[in-house]
């Protein structure tokens, strides 16, 4: 087995190598679960967590959600030179 080595710094943070990051599926970044594995060697299990989908969905309830009919505004020439 292949090891690396890396450090962690007094905040908890670590830069992990790219290739275990390509092997975690993380290779862009993101939030993972962290399991730590019971065995002799004190593992960690690296999965990452589904990232929450883009969509405008919520937008479009809300748009639907919106008062139909608002009044007018009266409108109001500008002065231009």
């Amino acid at each position: 087995m292949k090891t690396d080595t890396a450090t962690i710094s007094p905040q908890g943070q670590m830069t992990v190598p790219k290739r275990w990051r390509e092997r975690a599926g993380v290779l862009r970044g993101g939030p993972v679960r962290l399991t730590w594995l019971e065995d002799e060697e004190g593992s960690l299990k690296v999965s990452p967590l589904p990232r929450p989908e883009r969509s405008n969905s919520g937008l479009g309830r809300s748009l639907l959600a919106m008062p139909k009919g608002l009044p007018s505004v009266p409108k109001h020439l500008l002065p231009y030179k």
